[in-house]
């Protein structure tokens, strides 16, 4: 046992980090509970791009000959298995004495291996609107954008739209009061000022109408074309990458890999 607090105490001092492409698997320490006899790896599992709306497979791997041979553990929970979603302080706990009551801890090495879920990923693309979303910005700007875009949300553009609209209205609506104290003018002078003001209130109703119909068609293309890009994703076969980090007491040195998944 004293040999497991030491290999786990020299693990909880090291301060590794890992990164590729935009996957990065860092901040990985261990924790030990001899009253429970248990130990606790803990990570911080990020993303960008669009690896940020992915699930991960996670595994937690032993090795009890200084890294040269691994094995899947088996007996763990937490943050762990094939439904993990990013985040920081994630947690896998290992109940050592359930799995190998003759672990002892020496020349040990553990391995957190993430990989995208690649089923979760293609149901996730299913799940995305096509270009028919676009039937939805006809309603109601930024709508068919939420249908074809992950975790965004795009009510905004039709809110302007609308507020657009509003103000268009209002503006043709003190247009056409001005037009009609124009034509009931009792002195050229009033006459000028209220034609000046029909014209400035309806170059401002068209421009919010212009506005609107710009924020409108503008949505529903680029509705259009990520629906298509959707489907065409959808088709397509995802590769997935699988980081791993491995902590390695004995030589005091980290070694990372990474593998394509076809």
């Amino acid at each position: 046992m004293k040999q497991i607090f030491k290999t786990l105490l020299l693990l909880s001092l090291m301060i590794i980090q890992e990164a590729h492409g935009q996957v990065t698997v860092s901040n990985v320490r261990t924790e030990l509970d001899t009253k429970t006899r248990s130990i606790t790896v803990l990570y911080d599992l990020t993303a960008k791009g669009k690896f940020k709306y992915d699930i991960y497979d996670v595994k937690l791997l032993l090795s009890t000959d200084g890294g040269t041979n691994f094995k899947t553990l088996k007996i763990v929970s937490g943050g762990v298995g094939p439904e993990v979603k990013l985040g920081i302080d994630k947690k896998i706990v290992w109940q050592y004495f359930k799995e190998d009551r003759n672990f002892v801890g020496e020349n040990t090495a553990f391995k957190v291996t993430a990989e995208v879920n690649l089923q979760a990923r293609q149901a996730r693309l299913n799940r995305l609107g096509g270009p028919e979303s676009a039937a939805y910005s006809l309603i109601f700007p930024g709508w068919g954008q939420t249908k074809v875009r992950d975790g965004n949300r795009y009510w905004i553009a039709g809110l302007a739209a609308y507020l657009s609209v509003g103000a268009g209205l209002y503006f043709a609506n003190q247009a056409n009061n001005s037009l009609e104290n124009y034509r009931n003018a009792e002195s050229l002078g009033d006459a000028d000022s209220f034609f000046s003001d029909f014209e400035q209130q309806r170059q401002l109703s068209n421009i919010a109408y212009g506005t609107a119909a710009a924020i409108w068609l503008t949505d529903i293309a680029f509705t259009v074309i990520r629906g298509l890009k959707n489907k065409k994703r959808a088709k397509q076969n995802t590769r997935g990458l699988a980081f791993r980090m491995q902590l390695e007491p004995i030589a005091q040195t980290p070694v990372f890999g990474f593998t394509w998944s076809f």
